[in-house]
């Protein structure tokens, strides 16, 4: 089954580059999909399908585009921020995890796995302690568990599309070298979203150093390792949906990369993978993005392993960002005083 569906994605990948035929298939299909997706939106301008508000401030994390653009480094960096004063939860799908198929939401705590509630949810409650983190694909009903634990602020993981939850602010999350990928929907391209709806937004979280030509207030935020690697050869692995931007950060860091290892977007490694990349390449190390590590058994290679930390910092716009997370802040007692009254 995951042969199949790799191997459906490394075909898919090898048409949008050029290098397999079928361009015209995906184009038709893509605008099958488009279609899809203004007709949803159309039903919710109508009211044919409605969204759920709850008695909690809402925060939508998402984008238009999919895969890779940011999205989990920046609900980690705004939760952060919001915890300090205030109790957070996350709601996530759990994306290719057990947990995104079952009927009631799954609570994230250590002791899980990542096959069980899905890589970038275990990763941010290993980050976050102190923060509820929600896992299931009825995100509404994620919601009210968090609520019963005395929530007030909700922060919704690639929630752009996820309309069936009412949100009190939008944050869009940009590539600013190319905020549209190549302008084609899925599957010819990577758009899953109309770019009309940018305007949706509350604010646009560019990654990169381009702001975008819109009115709605920006912030370029830099992708940072406090990891020094000069000098060292490295072996790296990693399964996300741009890995061209981890090797990029692990030259940057000063490595040379000697041999690579990569797969689709929360695919695993076993340990005899892992152990064959590292006794083949003669490499000082063996590097993966925690996002990956997270995955991993507590197994010993045969050259130190280690995880390369990534940071988010905004480069402009640190003034607009303190205003948007005072405006959440100040939310909070509208949505207490909604609770009582329901």
């Amino acid at each position: 089954m995951s042969f199949k569906k790799i191997s459906l994605e490394k075909r898919m990948k090898e048409i949008l580059e050029g290098r397999r035929r079928g361009k015209t298939a995906l184009w038709l299909l893509s605008l099958l999909y488009q279609a899809g997706v203004r007709l949803r939106h159309r039903m919710y301008r109508l009211h044919l399908i409605s969204s759920e508000k709850v008695p909690a401030v809402v925060v939508s994390i998402g984008n238009i585009v999919a895969g890779g653009t940011g999205k989990t480094p920046l609900v980690h960096f705004l939760a952060q921020e919001l915890s300090k004063e205030n109790k957070v939860a996350i709601l996530s799908r759990g994306y290719k995890s057990q947990a995104e198929f079952k009927t009631e939401p799954t609570l994230v705590t250590l002791s899980r796995t990542a096959e069980e509630v899905g890589d970038e949810p275990l990763w941010l409650a290993q980050k976050f302690p102190h923060v509820q983190v929600w896992v299931g694909r009825d995100r509404v009903q994620s919601a009210r568990k968090a609520l019963e634990h005395g929530v007030e602020i909700l922060i919704l993981d690639d929630g752009f599309q996820y309309r069936k939850l009412h949100r009190d602010f939008e944050v869009l999350v940009v590539a600013g070298e190319a905020p549209l990928s190549n302008g084609h929907f899925l599957p010819r391209g990577y758009l899953r979203d109309l770019p009309s709806r940018l305007h949706c937004a509350n604010l646009i979280a560019v990654m990169g150093s381009q702001k975008l030509e819109l009115s709605i207030p920006q912030v370029l935020f830099e992708r940072t390792s406090p990891v020094s690697l000069v000098g060292k050869k490295v072996s790296l692995f990693c399964a996300i949906a741009n890995p061209g931007r981890f090797l990029n950060q692990v030259q940057a860091a000063g490595a040379r990369i000697v041999v690579s290892l990569i797969k689709p977007d929360h695919d695993s490694f076993s340990f005899q993978e892992i152990e064959d990349l590292a006794l083949r390449s003669k490499a000082d190390l063996l590097v993966c993005t925690e996002k990956d590590f997270v995955k991993l058994p507590s197994f010993k290679t045969s050259i130190p392993l280690l995880p390369i930390p990534l940071q988010l910092s905004i480069s402009q716009g640190d003034e607009i960002w303190k205003h948007f997370i005072n405006q959440i802040k100040a939310q909070v007692p509208y949505a207490r005083l909604s609770s009582h009254a329901s």
